[in-house]
């Protein structure tokens, strides 16, 4: 992951931009069941969010957090309820990538 990130300088922006313009249907680079299988991960924080502040009239949320991780590859990185530090790490994926993507959190 930390090489990757290195490459990801401006050379690299305007080669994505150049092959984003030769596609014709821009439908197909969108993540869905075409993707299945897919080895790439979109990883998002919630971090920031204040999700457990909420009130609705019942007291503070015991959890909260995504309705549906649509697709493969999507890992959502959300705060826990207890408010000691700890993380929750929401994600699909395959059971074969599974393994991959454990050792990589514990290596990191």
């Amino acid at each position: 992951i930390h090489e990757g990130l290195k490459k990801i300088n401006d050379e690299y922006f305007r080669s994505a931009l150049d092959y984003i313009e030769t596609v014709s249907d821009l439908s197909t680079l969108i993540r869905g069941p075409h993707t299945f299988r897919c080895p790439n991960l979109a990883v998002n924080s919630w971090l920031w969010l204040p999700m457990y502040e909420a009130d609705f009239g019942w007291g503070r949320p015991i959890h909260t957090g995504p309705a549906d991780v649509s697709h493969e590859g999507k890992v959502l990185i959300l705060p826990t309820p207890i408010n000691d530090g700890s993380l929750l790490v929401a994600t699909r994926l395959g059971i074969s990538h599974m393994s991959c993507f454990e050792k990589l959190l514990y290596e990191f």
